[in-house]
């Protein structure tokens, strides 16, 4: 028996639709597009919908240009990778998740389709000025509320690729001005490279990491040896836990390492609100941030 395409590549194809992308059948459940992160004139999006058993099935996405993650790609369309999946509890073949209500399997799920706009691209380089990773900043503003994405490429030989390279080896960011800066100087520890930005504009030797609070890799802590360190903390659970994660691992390598919150108390406030809200001081080595300690952080969490 033949099968027959389900709920996801419905779902898919009208979201791939909907974001303008060029599009040509390739067979009864299959179709070539235009790919959303990069320019595209010949689709090389193979969409392409696979029975996973006798009654469901999943789209398998595959750039034959930059071959992204599937995750990757779906996000750009604004999809999850449950809507690659016919069933829509899908979660992982390893645990069983209940099946839903034959009118709940039926009901549309609502949608939101993002018009993403890219807003700045922060390059990672070697010490030595050689690019090796980009960091793409993405916002859309729609029903009144603004959201963000960002998107991670690595440079291979002349190319920029999405998938991670075998072995990749990750950088500090502003890794040059870190490298050629007095051994007395401050380095301020932000999270994400927007406030890296900000702290270096205002004159402060500054570096973050890729991927903000979600990890800091332990291979990067070489740099911080015999400093005196910064850790500039976002007012939210998760940039207090980052907090607390980079201080145990550079307090006793670095000369000195503070912990240092914006002054304003707003939620999820980071250097840059500090900043904006005209609470900057320029004259005290530390701008007007307020130096917190590690039990202040546990109980902020």
């Amino acid at each position: 028996m033949t099968s027959t395409a389900g709920r996801a590549f419905d779902i898919v194809r009208a979201a791939i639709e909907s974001s303008g992308a060029a599009t040509r059948p390739r067979g009864e459940h299959a179709l070539m597009a235009s790919c959303p992160l990069h320019p595209d004139n010949n689709p090389s999006l193979s969409v392409t919908w696979k029975p996973r058993n006798a009654t469901t099935g999943v789209v398998l996405l595959h750039c034959f240009s930059c071959a992204a993650p599937a995750a990757t790609i779906a996000a750009a369309f604004g999809l999850s990778m449950t809507d690659l999946f016919d069933d829509a509890t899908h979660t992982s073949p390893r645990r069983a998740t209940p099946t839903p209500a034959p009118t709940a399997a039926l009901r549309p799920r609502p949608r939101q389709n993002h018009d993403w706009q890219r807003v700045k691209v922060y390059t990672y380089t070697t010490a030595t000025g050689t690019p090796v990773q980009q960091v793409i900043r993405e916002q859309c503003r729609c029903h009144g509320t603004t959201h963000k994405r960002f998107l991670q490429r690595y440079r291979v030989a002349r190319h920029w690729v999405w998938r991670k390279p075998e072995g990749f080896t990750p950088v500090l960011y502003r890794a040059p001005a870190l490298a050629a800066a007095d051994a007395d100087q401050w380095v301020w520890l932000t999270e994400g490279e927007k406030d890296a930005d900000t702290a270096a504009a205002l004159g402060r030797l500054s570096t973050t990491n890729a991927q903000g609070a979600q990890s800091f890799p332990p291979a990067l802590a070489a740099p911080f040896t015999d400093r005196n360190v910064a850790i500039i903390i976002d007012r939210d659970p998760a940039g207090y836990q980052r907090a607390l994660t980079l201080h145990d691992l550079l307090h006793e390598r670095a000369r000195r390492c503070v912990l240092l919150l914006p002054a304003i108390t707003a939620a999820k406030a980071d250097l840059t609100d500090h900043v904006d809200a005209g609470l900057w001081k320029p004259t005290p080595v530390f701008g007007g941030l307020i130096q917190a300690t590690r039990d202040e952080l546990r109980v902020g969490r």
